[in-house]
């Protein structure tokens, strides 16, 4: 199976327990581990937005198969009203597994090599509950700690670029471009305001009765996360003609509901003091909904570093967000677009639905949706969507790849034997959309690269000299 990542990854269909139908040529399968079902509560205002859609002749379906700008409802791994993510379809049908241990409350600090040539990893050690323990592996060490701890692990374990490490005392062992390529997708949130009482309101209708509801046949807006209906991408904006899908939007019912802790608000968000008074408590508890946009194809990298050597502090994560212009146009291009069709259209209008007027703070002195306006709320409001990917980049081989690679197409440690690198973190290309489909994937295809190894060499006769630890 010595082929590349993409060669091996064509679709992630086979996983899946595909609980909705389509009418646009759905790619999906039945009968497998991760289900995907249908939204337990839908918004009101889908309908309204959809009639958008049609209105402006946008394609709406399985966005999926609908190739550039496209829109249609939420797949969500949900079923019976319950979250069903990688946990449920993989790890709890095999808990009864011999050889399986999970150790909870666990945090790997260090990955050992051997002391000769520093050349194969020969085990870890996890503190549990103050205590260090350590483990060794004959056979390969499987790093799945995503795109910030897989580096961190990594560069503690002296794994990384030189100087770097050198900088917080740590022993260079292995030198490679850990930490750096690393990709984030910025994306901001819109909130608009309607006249109706649409949306979900906490104090209104996240009450007692609506839990209890819930509790009873898994129904209403307690079964669906943000209360979202709908996403979509565009492919063609004012500073990127192409075909290529580079916005990403999902729209939340979700009406102007935030915390009455200013507290507790700046804590969470890290906005700075003046924000929530200025800017979000004057929608409090007013009805609306919300739009999340990214720009998917960015340009921009960063790094992740270690600050010390400690392994309980965090590291340095620095996505480097609008280094390179583009990506800020493709982002202001997506907001133009999205308060023009829904503050355009005939049937948004009909719930009065506009953007927020409330000028950003910072932004006052600003022509109010000018570009201008739209860069300063966007350097002031955007983050991160947890759609993080190449901060232990896999390489193809090539020449060019040889500055920016950290492990080779089998996820393997270009620098160390019997050590593999299995997460987002590995992955050198953004998906459409968030990386999670694909980083499952990974770990499907990773795990047959395993087996299939030691399948080989079991029947070889060769000896094993090397550990995989569950």
């Amino acid at each position: 199976m010595d082929t590349t990542l993409v060669d091996e990854i064509p679709d992630v269909s086979y996983l899946e327990i595909f609980n909705l139908k389509t009418n646009t040529g759905s790619t999906h399968a039945t009968g497998n581990e991760l289900y995907i079902g249908k939204l337990g509560y839908i918004s009101p205002i889908q309908q309204y937005l959809f009639d958008t859609f049609k209105e402006n002749d946008i394609p709406t379906g399985d966005v999926s198969v609908l190739p550039g700008r496209a829109f249609g409802y939420p797949d969500v791994n949900i079923k019976n009203g319950e979250r069903w993510g990688t946990y449920q379809a993989f790890i709890k049908p095999i808990l009864h597994r011999e050889k399986l241990t999970i150790s909870l409350f666990s945090d790997v600090v260090k990955i050992y090599l051997n002391n000769k040539s520093n050349t194969r990893a020969i085990g870890v050690t996890y503190r549990k509950h103050g205590v260090n323990y350590f483990v060794s592996a004959k056979k390969e060490i499987i790093l799945s700690a995503g795109v910030v701890d897989s580096p961190k692990l990594l560069l503690l374990s002296g794994i990384g670029p030189k100087n770097h490490l050198e900088s917080v005392g740590i022993k260079p062992l292995v030198y490679l471009p850990v930490g750096k390529s690393y990709f984030s997708q910025p994306y901001l949130g819109l909130k608009f305001q309607i006249n109706e009482s649409l949306s979900i309101l906490s104090n209104r209708d996240l009450t007692d009765h609506a839990f209890l509801k819930y509790y009873a046949n898994r129904k209403g807006s307690f079964s669906t996360p943000f209360t979202r209906f709908a996403i979509g991408f565009n492919s063609e904006t004012k500073s990127t003609k192409t075909n290529s899908r580079n916005i990403y939007y999902a729209f939340d019912g979700v009406g102007g509901d935030v915390s009455d802790s200013h507290a507790l608000f700046s804590k969470d968000t890290n906005f700075k003091p003046g924000i929530y008074e200025k800017y979000y408590k004057p929608l409090a508890n007013k009805d609306g909904f919300l739009v999340e946009l990214g720009c998917i194809d960015v340009k921009s990298s960063g790094v992740i570093r270690l600050v010390t050597n400690n392994p309980q502090d965090p590291p340095l994560i620095d996505p480097n967000f609008f280094s390179i212009p583009t990506d800020m146009d493709c982002l202001i291009d997506g907001i133009v677009y999205i308060v023009d069709l829904i503050e355009n259209s005939k049937a948004m209008q009909e719930i009065d639905a506009h953007l927020s007027r409330i000028a950003f703070p910072g932004c006052e002195n600003l022509k109010f949706k000018s570009r201008s306006y739209w860069e300063g709320y966007i350097r002031q409001l955007s983050g991160s969507p947890d759609s993080s990917i190449s901060s232990c980049r896999m390489g193809d081989g090539s020449e060019n790849s040889k500055t920016t690679a950290v492990l080779d197409p089998l996820f393997r440690d270009l620098g160390v034997q019997g050590l593999r690198v299995i997460d987002a973190s590995s992955m050198p290309l953004i998906a459409t959309g968030t990386p999670m489909a694909m980083t499952i994937m990974m770990g499907e295809i990773g795990s047959e690269l395993i087996l299939d190894k030691w399948e080989r060499e079991g029947k070889s006769g060769t000896k094993n000299s090397s550990t995989f630890i569950n």
